[in-house]
């Protein structure tokens, strides 16, 4: 068969322009690549100089005259979602099940759950649903607040009452919700009756009523009845502590938020009272924010691409694997993920003492080492 040449690949895509129905069957190999290395539609030009068919992907590499070396999701640490396996192909990795779903845990291609905080729920108090099959608590509401108090579950509220609903009928009196309101009645008490007079505040009755004091309540913020007709102020607290907020109606304090109130899972957070809570470490490869959400434990894997790499398998940096393509074509050798031509790699096919995790062969795959002994960590591929 004679062999076509560059002058009989531009005579067809002469055709091509004039608009001629032209499809040639040109076997792997057949002909020569033209002087800028190119070649029909679905071939690509080769160390060798000729034209190769290209079947299913080039492996990553633009090698077309080699088998694509294709990846299984076992290879990379898949276990849902599709996948494409580096040679033009894209694989079902599988469904997970609820309440986990595929990546959300923060890593892609792996089933997983992410824990709701409170905040994010717009809630904070009581127990809730954290959206991973367990309940978290979001705290306890400072008075007047109680939970859920306002209408909406779960949210530290009040719903102030009238002089009517706390049958009051004289004088001012706060409304549960810590505004004063005005209760006396037309004309004020009846004659003979004095508002509290009877004992209870707030009430006509017959007799006359010695008021309190704060102090005599042990009261030193917000505003209370004095017990017969009007209302008293006891002061002001200083942050962090509130009115009411140590759980005592009308007294200064603070209730400590927790880390799980908070969402957090890892590092350093603020307890709202002037102090520091420590949520806890992560465990390698995982880092304390290492997955973008701050305070939470996750790890973000890095790509081909930023590591410059073009062919075989890598650690991704998550202890997982990835696939940077498939074979380097002919005469060039993967070195280090790396198509060198005229390159040479001797893979290595055991761990270094110490070492632990998925570490890379050196030349185009990856080795998984064993475990750590004898209580210690792996930190960095390291037993420590």
């Amino acid at each position: 068969m004679r062999v076509l040449t560059a002058r009989a690949l531009a005579l067809v895509a002469a055709a091509l322009l004039a608009g001629c129905v032209f499809a040639p069957k040109l076997g792997d190999g057949a002909i020569a690549c033209a002087d800028d290395g190119s070649c029909p539609p679905g071939q690509a030009c080769g160390d060798d100089g000729r034209c190769h068919v290209s079947v299913g992907g080039t492996g990553g590499n633009g090698d077309a005259s080699v088998p694509c070396a294709p990846i299984a999701c076992s290879d990379v640490g898949r276990n849902c979602g599709p996948l494409d396996d580096g040679c033009g192909h894209t694989l079902d990795c599988g469904t997970c099940n609820a309440p986990d779903s595929c990546g959300g845990a923060g890593t892609a291609g792996v089933c997983g759950c992410r824990v709701k905080s409170c905040a994010e729920q717009g809630k904070d108090c009581g127990a809730v649903a954290n959206g991973c099959g367990a309940t978290v608590s979001c705290g306890s509401c400072a008075l007047p607040n109680t939970c859920g108090g306002g209408g909406p579950a779960n949210v530290c509220g009040c719903t102030p009452q009238s002089c009517a609903q706390m049958g009051k009928n004289c004088g001012n009196v706060t409304d549960a919700c810590g505004a004063t309101i005005n209760c006396d009645m037309p004309g004020g008490c009846p004659s003979g009756q004095t508002c509290g007079g009877g004992g209870t505040a707030n009430v006509c009755a017959p007799g006359t009523c010695t008021p309190t004091t704060c102090m005599a309540q042990s009261k030193n913020c917000g505003d209370i009845s004095d017990g017969c007709s009007t209302t008293l102020h006891c002061g002001t607290c200083t942050a962090p502590q509130t009115c009411g907020g140590g759980g005592t109606a009308n007294v200064c304090g603070c209730t400590p938020t927790t880390c799980a109130a908070l969402g957090k899972t890892c590092g350093m957070a603020s307890n709202g009272c002037g102090q520091m809570l420590n949520c806890g470490s992560c465990g390698w490869p995982q880092s304390c924010g290492g997955g973008g959400d701050a305070n939470a434990c996750g790890c973000t894997p890095t790509t081909c691409a930023a590591q410059s790499k073009n062919c075989g398998k890598m650690p991704d940096g998550c202890n997982n694997v990835i696939a940077c393509g498939g074979s380097c074509n002919g005469n060039r050798t993967c070195v280090d993920n790396v198509c060198v031509k005229g390159g040479s790699c001797t893979p290595k096919t055991a761990c270094d003492p110490g070492q632990c995790g998925v570490v890379s062969d050196g030349c185009a795959d990856v080795i998984t080492c064993a475990p750590c002994a004898g209580g210690k960590k792996c930190v960095n591929n390291v037993c420590q």
